[in-house]
């Protein structure tokens, strides 16, 4: 039930306020806006020390092979600190604003393609016709990917997504195989883009910054497969829970369909309304003072990202969807 509707959990947490610690989960949770904020800005709250966490000491984490509990721990979003900041910072090179404008410009173009291509059907699924199509072909072009290889990254895609549902779908051998067939294919175009620089992300990820330093292989390869993900996942998501809230809204489509220029402050409020990441977890490597509540070092932390969008006492109606909403 809470996989199909996230927020019937919101209004039970926030009966025990913005912070509460759960001893069956062992873990402490944070649906309070301003203290997600400081946890999410803290040093102290660690997403590299909960990775290593889980996969060393968790079931069936700890079945996965040693290069694929690597390939998720160079994932620059798993990473700490000067790791963290080297890596983004290599990464970040990619997102110029002339690389952004031609992404602009190559976005529209497979909008314009895929609609061409659906325009024809009185009704279609629009999840698989659309919202898991239009990201990986943008994300593939972005990296350089080869167009025959762009569908082999969305079935990539799946089988790296199965490391955030251990229940339902991880099969530690099975996602074994994917890392390595990932590691076997892309491998060879990292090194070739070593020899032969190109104007493209993967093409950055591989060249050296101002100061010399590069990224290993393994971390190539693994923020390759991060950005895959990442900007697979997340979008796909994201354009499905817009729609959806579209649909259920009529008065707030009307109200953008009438004003476009709304758009920018209208992404940010479906964003706000139903995000496509939930929660992430983090770990206090020191204790972690939230004002009423002090998290200690070593806990395991869950940000109610979700709630934490809902806060009453950060607006005054969370429950409402306000596409011209002015915060």
């Amino acid at each position: 039930e809470v996989l199909a509707d996230p927020f019937l959990l919101v209004a039970p947490m926030w009966r025990d306020g913005p912070v509460t610690y759960r001893r069956f989960w062992g873990r402490w949770f944070v649906p309070g806006y301003a203290e997600a904020q400081t946890v999410l800005n803290h040093s102290a709250a660690s997403a590299g020390a909960d990775i290593a966490a889980l996969v060393d000491d968790v079931w069936p984490y700890t079945r996965l092979s040693p290069s694929t509990k690597r390939f998720y721990q160079d994932w620059m979003l798993l990473r700490d600190g000067v790791d963290h900041a080297r890596i983004r910072r290599l990464v970040s090179r990619a997102f110029t604003p002339r690389r952004t404008a031609q992404l602009t410009t190559s976005i529209e173009a497979e909008v314009t393609a895929l609609l061409d291509e659906v325009a024809h059907h009185g009704r279609i699924e629009m999840v698989e016709a659309f919202n898991r199509r239009l990201p990986i072909r943008v994300i593939g072009s972005l990296l350089g990917l080869p167009e025959d290889r762009r569908e082999w990254a969305g079935e990539m895609v799946a089988g790296i997504a199965t490391f955030l549902d251990p229940s339902n779908s991880l099969d530690p051998a099975r996602l074994d195989a994917t890392v390595q067939e990932f590691r076997h294919r892309l491998v060879p175009l990292i090194e070739a883009r070593r020899r032969e620089p190109t104007d493209d992300l993967l093409g950055d990820l591989v060249a050296p910054d101002d100061d010399g330093r590069t990224l290993t292989d393994d971390e190539v390869m693994a923020n390759a497969g991060f950005l895959v993900f990442a900007g697979h996942d997340t979008i796909s998501g994201m354009l499905g829970t817009a729609m959806l809230a579209l649909a259920d809204h009529p008065e707030q489509r009307e109200l953008v369909a009438a004003d476009p220029g709304l758009w920018p402050n209208a992404i940010e409020e479906l964003l706000r309304w139903d995000p496509p990441v939930v929660a992430v977890l983090r770990r206090a490597t020191e204790d972690i003072d939230l004002g009423l509540h002090q998290i200690p070092a070593g806990a395991s932390i869950s940000v109610e990202l979700a709630a934490a969008n809902r806060d009453p006492r950060r607006w005054d109606d969370p429950w409402e969807l306000r596409l011209d909403r002015p915060d």
